[in-house]
């Protein structure tokens, strides 16, 4: 039940992300073919990026050291930016291999930082 609603919610948010950029595809003129490409790709980027954000996100929250922690995730062609607080190493760890472990993740840049 998890899981498809899961699926559910990350093909809405797939949907949604996909109609937002898709005007701009259409409105160019006099364009050349790989041109016209480019917004199709960058919106697609968008996507992918938005998709291994919540994706992280998920991942941290189901974690039972990266629960709850202040841990904000961006997303870029990829890389996946950790930044926030941690109380523990464990913990700085743990959120850097949960964010490496996502499908669709390049690189993960750790700017987590520990409380005290």
């Amino acid at each position: 039940m998890k899981s498809n609603l899961r699926v559910l919610k990350m093909s809405m948010l797939a949907a949604i992300f996909t109609s937002a950029f898709n005007p701009a595809a259409y409105a160019q003129t006099d364009t050349t073919e790989a041109d016209a490409m480019t917004p199709k790709l960058s919106a697609e980027n968008n996507v992918d990026d938005n998709a291994i954000t919540a994706k992280v996100k998920g991942e941290l929250m189901r974690n039972a050291i990266t629960n709850g922690l202040d841990v904000q995730v961006e997303t870029s062609q990829g890389q996946v930016i950790l930044s926030g607080t941690v109380n523990s190493e464990i913990q700085l760890q743990s959120a850097e291999q949960i964010a490496a472990s996502v499908a669709g993740v390049k690189k993960v840049v750790n700017k987590l930082e520990r409380k005290g």
